[in-house]
């Protein structure tokens, strides 16, 4: 998902997808529309493996 500062950041859902009652509720209390990309995954996956690595040390921002 994108911020306000114009960086990514890693969200992790851990439960079913199918679970999942509104699929589109707000994240964060974050106004305004987002850019998001979904990975489904069959279980617990490194960054690595989903194609992405995380930069520096700070907020979790990643590059894709």
């Amino acid at each position: 998902m994108t911020g306000d500062d114009g960086l990514w950041y890693s969200l992790e859902l851990t439960e079913p997808l199918n679970l999942i009652v509104q699929l589109d509720a707000k994240f964060h209390d974050m106004k305004g529309n987002r850019s998001v990309i979904t990975i489904i995954t069959e279980g617990e996956k490194s960054p690595n493996m989903m194609g992405f690595q995380f930069e520096g040390e700070g907020p979790q921002a990643v590059h894709l």
